[in-house]
């Protein structure tokens, strides 16, 4: 049996939590980290049984599965000198490079080429992990961080990765009721609560029922309650649209 090796190259955030949710789910899996930012990868070798590699060349040769997880501007730097081997999966986490893009490069050019996006929430193997092509065995190794989500279409998966941008400005809008809840009198460890187990419940009820999410909704705000009037109050000011724009704004970039 093929022991999994999976080398990153890119030692940031997006390794940080990749690496955790991997380690939550095997400890069988070989991680070799690039060598470069030494104090994120000094901290995942001692907490999560990593290796830092000598070179980024090393990572490559001792891999079977690679991670490309550096920023779009960082990616001509990464890959210069290096030289891949034919049999090596290569994930990218690369977001707005499009797998054409990837086969530019010359020593990319002959590669099995993945895309995934990678969310914070990996790190606790929960969320969207969108890939692009289906591929079996890197499906198999994503899995580990959450609900798979395969796409047979780019332009597909391109939508799939704004949605990484959605999943932070969640926190904001946490954060903003959260706040507003503590300003009328709850403590915080209640507003807390509060909002979490609101949102969680409404989740929740949307998995259990044979409903769309605006069919539910529509069956709580309904004439003469509350629910509506509060509703009228964010459409006036346009706050729900406003997600969509985001959205779409994001989208307008990565193309």
């Amino acid at each position: 049996m093929t022991t999994t090796t999976i080398g990153i190259l890119g030692t940031g955030h997006l390794a940080s939590y990749t690496v955790a949710g991997l380690r939550n789910k095997s400890g069988s899996i070989n991680i070799i980290l690039s060598p470069r930012n030494s104090t994120i990868a000094k901290g995942l070798a001692e907490n999560y049984n990593c290796e830092i590699a000598t070179s980024n060349q090393q990572v490559v040769d001792r891999s079977n599965y690679i991670l490309l997880a550096v920023r779009p501007h960082q990616l001509d730097d990464l890959l210069e000198g290096l030289t891949f081997q034919s049999s090596a999966l290569i994930i990218s986490a690369i977001a707005g490079i499009s797998i054409d893009q990837l086969k530019s490069y010359s020593n990319l050019k002959n590669s099995n080429i993945v895309r995934t996006l990678i969310n914070v929430s990996a790190e606790v193997n929960v969320g969207p992990v969108p890939l692009f092509p289906d591929n079996r065995q890197a499906g198999q190794l994503l899995a580990n961080l959450g609900t798979l989500i395969v796409f047979d279409d780019e332009s597909a998966f391109e939508i799939a990765i704004v949605h990484g941008c959605m999943h932070g400005w969640i926190y904001f809008w946490l954060d903003e009721m959260v706040t507003w809840t503590i300003q009328q009198g709850l403590n915080p460890e209640q507003a807390e609560k509060m909002i979490k187990q609101t949102v969680q419940g409404a989740l929740d009820l949307s998995d259990q029922k044979n409903l769309t999410l605006k069919e539910i909704g529509s069956s709580i705000a309904t004439t003469g309650t509350y629910t509506l009037s509060g509703l009228q109050e964010l459409n006036s000011g346009h706050s729900i649209k406003a997600w969509s724009n985001s959205m779409q704004s994001v989208l307008k970039k990565l193309k």
